[in-house]
């Protein structure tokens, strides 16, 4: 037996024939030490090299930590992968609020991994980056530098097979890629940029989703959020606002292949927010043009989506707020010390993106009055202020979310 830092690496002649009990995703009975409960937790395994023996490695792990206990790591074999997949999807981990990347669509992949090397590795890095999320790790030590080499190769690889490159998994280990960049590894900007541009690229390569294809669905308007801000900085056309696109999505909403109330509320809201960097490039050019038919058409556009906005407010948020899911609630003796409080983190995520979305859209509806010397109405100002005060009184519950990170 050799013990470091914590770990323990064992040596067994023959597993069938040993008496003890140790085997992928169990741990031993709780022990007691000097520093209260501990649990022997078995971390990896592997075969030695002359294959008559087995060698461990185990890790004592308080059993009141918060972090969630490990499971063995995969051994290069999809069958571990998916068991580990599997695992953190039916204990619910994955939908804890900490959680920065939102892989709703997670449970679609298991089935996929088998045939699909590239989203095998993909989801290993996710999986291995998550977990160190939730052990506390350094900021600058939860991307697993191997698992990310590994899965940009396999990636790379994928995207170079004239089959493979508009493979349905392609797509999902590239927006894996991306968002796990963009929420755990702050070093590498410059590749966050280049992969969002890369994701853009693939997704018209391979057009509108299919809509009898749930996987493909959830990419596309899991992908408008995360594509916004690309096509708001670098300028790069946003197809999401073409109508082939726009048709799409709508027959998806309409459509029975998205179960989920919840989901289908949330794109409901997405496909308004697609149009948000198509008003402000034209409010940039009317800035530098000015000519009286584009003023008109934005503020038709921009009116357009508000009413839509206002619909979503009327059929969703008010229901909620009547139903108790969203109340005020003081968390001091001062009675002005209140904020909003959420039955659950998605209807704070709805609550918040509706508020959010609906000040950058009036903000342009706005500005472009201004640009041809309308008057705004200040109810306008009324309806952005009373907005802005819902995304600042929802801020203690999300910040309460992000605290268990």
């Amino acid at each position: 037996m050799h013990v470091r830092s914590g770990d323990m690496t064992v040596a067994r002649r023959s597993v069938a024939s040993s008496s003890a009990s140790i085997t992928t995703n169990r741990t031993c009975s709780p022990v007691r030490g000097k520093e209260g409960a501990a649990a022997l937790v078995l971390m990896q395994s592997r075969l030695a090299e002359t294959g008559t023996g087995t060698f461990f490695k185990l890790r004592f792990q308080d059993c009141h930590s918060r972090c969630p206990t490990p499971i063995a790591a995969p051994q290069g074999t999809t069958d571990s992968l998916v068991s580990r997949l599997v695992y953190v999807l039916e204990s619910g981990l994955m939908r804890l609020p900490c959680i920065s990347l939102k892989v709703p669509w997670l449970h679609l992949t298991p089935q996929r991994i088998a045939a699909e090397p590239v989203l095998c590795d993909t989801i290993s890095l996710l999986l291995s980056t998550w977990f160190n999320a939730q052990k506390g790790l350094p900021r600058e030590e939860l991307l697993d530098r191997a698992a990310y080499g590994k899965s940009l190769t396999s990636l790379r690889g994928a995207l170079q097979d004239p089959v493979k490159a508009y493979d349905i998994s392609t797509l999902a280990a590239t927006t894996l890629i991306h968002g796990i960049e963009t929420c755990y590894d702050t070093t590498r900007q410059p590749n966050q940029s280049n992969h969002a541009s890369g994701l853009c690229a693939l997704m018209v390569a391979r057009g509108p989703p299919h809509l009898d294809d749930e996987l493909d669905i959830c990419l596309c308007f899991e992908n408008i959020g995360s594509l916004l801000v690309q096509f708001l900085f670098s300028r790069e056309k946003n197809f999401f606002g073409q109508p082939a696109w726009l048709k799409a999505m709508k027959d998806a909403l309409e459509g029975p292949v998205i179960g989920s109330h919840h989901q289908k509320c949330m794109y409901r809201l997405s496909l308004q927010m697609a149009e948000w960097p198509n008003l402000a490039s034209e409010l940039r050019e009317l800035s530098s043009k000015s000519p009286e038919y584009m003023a008109t058409r934005l503020l038709l556009s921009t009116a357009r989506v508000m009413q839509a906005l206002d619909t979503f407010e009327d059929e969703v948020i008010q229901p909620l707020l009547e139903g108790k899911a969203i109340w005020a609630a003081s968390d001091s003796a001062d009675e002005e010390e209140w904020s909003w409080k959420f039955i659950d983190w998605q209807t704070c995520e709805l609550f918040f993106t509706h508020a959010m979305a609906s000040i950058a859209v009036v903000r342009i509806h706005v500005a472009s009055m201004d640009l041809v010397s309308a008057v705004p109405d200040q109810r306008f100002q009324q309806r952005i202020s009373a907005w802005s005060e819902r995304v600042w009184k929802a801020g203690p519950y999300v910040q309460i979310g992000r605290a268990h990170v």
